[in-house]
């Protein structure tokens, strides 16, 4: 019998605590009685410095209280009866990692996976512990990542004379994470940044995104910081696109319920679209912004491209005014921004992944008429 996509909505949240405690809160229990629920909220975008997620946990376990099995992990990460309960509310502080999975119980890549369904991995910056209804307790994290030092700290290094524009990047990510740190730069924005070089040495002293930002606005390019959930083992990565070429393969496709036939999208994989768009795409004067059913493939930096006909232009012209924004002519967008949105007692469209993409032109447009922005 074939597993029907889109079905279940599963979700994992982990915190790995600064005493040294990993606990864990999932969907996916058999039998599972207890009133425990999460509602969340996750901006990344492109052109932010910090990203940020609010999640809200509804009723978890009293001090004290044993959970039942599978409902949660113990803080050596056993996952057993009895014991100590989930009842971290009272032990999450300010600096705390977290890491957030949802999509469903049986995707398109199968069964639930916390690692493949990541969708935010960050740092508690205000937990707050409150009460609804009278009966009902809440925990909500307000997280954000990003260069942490930029805000907490300074880094200071020299750089010898003849040192490229990506030696200095890879000495302040080095410097900002220390020596678990990951460039990801594609062969564009490497050959650009190792065109410029310091003509003696150099002191750079300053915030890693102050020194981040030069360099990308002197190389015309872009840059973002994903961080690695906690106890993945995986690190940081900061990347850095060039966009100055039109892409023209898409990385992921996406139509409408119910699309007639295979839409072949040449290039990708698949060669097949998800049909997971909800509603009508929204036309914005720098590209399109959509909603798709929970999607953690999708990512800063990816190309995506919407079916024929999925958007509709209307004409119309104002005098005295700008122009009206023309779609993409192959339907291809870069993805500047994601917003994920998720409640699991939900009951309507309140299980979302809502992307903000933006023409190839806005790139050399934005670049040429400003400084670049990580």
């Amino acid at each position: 019998m074939a597993t029907i996509p889109f079905f279940g909505r599963a979700w994992q949240l982990s915190v790995d605590t600064q005493d040294s405690n990993h606990y864990v809160a999932r969907s996916l229990v058999a039998q599972d009685e207890s009133p425990l629920r999460i509602a969340f909220t996750v901006d990344t975008y492109m052109l932010l410095a910090y990203w940020r997620a609010e999640i809200t946990l509804y009723n978890l376990a009293p001090q004290g209280q044993p959970l039942k099995s599978g409902q949660g992990q113990q803080p050596n990460g056993s996952n057993q009866s009895g014991g100590q309960s989930l009842a971290f509310n009272q032990r999450i502080i300010a600096g705390d990692a977290v890491a957030l999975s949802a999509g469903y119980e049986n995707g398109l890549a199968g069964a639930f996976s916390a690692d493949a369904c990541l969708l935010f991995a960050g740092r508690v910056f205000q937990p707050v512990w409150t009460r609804v209804n009278v009966v009902d307790s809440l925990v909500k994290l307000r997280c954000i990542c990003g260069l942490m030092e930029d805000s907490l700290n300074l880094i200071s290094f020299p750089m010898a004379g003849g040192a490229t524009y990506y030696d200095t990047l890879n000495e302040i990510g080095t410097h900002a994470f220390g020596l678990s740190f990951s460039l990801d730069a594609d062969s564009g924005s490497i050959d650009k940044l190792k065109q410029s070089r310091y003509s003696r040495a150099q002191a750079l002293h300053g915030k890693p995104f102050d020194l981040m930002q030069d360099i990308m606005r002197q190389s015309t390019l872009f840059s973002w910081m994903t961080p690695a959930a906690p106890g993945s083992g995986k690190p940081p990565t900061i990347s850095v696109r060039n966009f100055e070429e039109a892409p023209e393969v898409p990385d992921i496709s996406y139509g409408p319920p119910g699309l007639a036939g295979p839409y072949t999208t040449g290039g990708t994989t698949s060669g097949l679209v998800k049909p997971t768009i909800i509603g009508v795409p929204e036309q914005t004067q720098n590209g399109v912004t959509f909603k798709v059913l929970m999607d953690s493939d999708v990512r800063i930096g990816k190309v995506v491209q919407l079916a024929p006909g999925t958007i509709i232009n209307p004409y119309e012209f104002t005098p005295m005014s700008n122009y009206p924004p023309v779609p993409s002519r192959n339907g291809l967008y870069i993805v500047a921004g994601i917003r994920y949105v998720g409640d699991s007692r939900g009951r309507g469209d309140d299980w979302y992944t809502e992307v903000t993409g933006v023409l190839w032109d806005f790139f050399p447009s934005f670049i040429g008429a400003s400084s670049a922005v990580i």
